[in-house]
């Protein structure tokens, strides 16, 4: 069959698919969820490699348990709920390490937040926010994108940014009247998400 045709299975066809040690269903799986649960891992873990790490483990788990899989909801939010549990254990697991370290002057040492207490219908719906928005980021022109990560994903100060690419302040915040109006633009297309303007709408 072709994999196209897996995307009419239900959900307890793939899992009874699964747990009869059927790869090709598995690697369906795998490629359709693989991405946006790592964008999902990244927002607790923020290092791309760590994400990659904790998707790769769920998904390896599941192969190994596949003969007693049993998934009560739907797969997506099952994955969703084994990843953000995985990221939580590593984060507490990194905060042990870092506790140990008492005069290490890291800067894995900060303590961490998690939100545990998030429902995973929340977290997923965060999740997307983020990938729209990162979306209209890179849609940015290259020199509007760039300043506007230095400003509002890295908190650098307008100054700071100018210092940085050798550049005016008055050019940043050119610049960052540009990234605005295209963001906004960009946001207005996909009015289900407005709520992401909040994220960035704050000078």
């Amino acid at each position: 069959m072709h994999k196209n045709e897996y995307s009419k299975y239900t959900d307890a066809q793939i899992v009874e698919k699964i747990s009869a040690h059927n790869q090709s269903v598995f690697e369906y799986v795998f490629k359709r969820y693989y991405q946006e649960l790592c964008n999902f891992a990244f927002m607790y873990l923020k290092v791309e490699q760590s994400s990659e790490e904790v998707v790769q483990e769920t998904f390896i788990n599941i192969w190994e348990k596949r003969q007693k899989l049993k998934i009560q909801s739907s797969i997506k939010a099952y994955l969703y709920t084994s990843v953000k549990n995985r990221s939580i254990n590593y984060l507490k697991s990194k905060a042990t390490q870092v506790s140990q370290k008492s005069h290490s002057t890291s800067s894995e040492e900060h303590p961490i937040h998690i939100a545990e207490n998030a429902t995973v219908e929340e977290a997923m719906h965060n999740a997307e926010l983020q990938h729209v928005l990162s979306q209209a980021i890179a849609a940015l022109p290259k020199r509007c994108s760039e300043i506007f990560t230095l400003t509002r994903i890295e908190g650098l100060s307008y100054q700071q940014v100018a210092d940085q690419l050798g550049i005016s302040k008055k050019t940043v915040e050119a610049q960052m009247g540009i990234a605005f109006k295209k963001l906004r633009i960009f946001i207005k297309q996909h009015w289900e998400l407005m709520i992401v303007w909040a994220l960035v709408w704050y000078i």
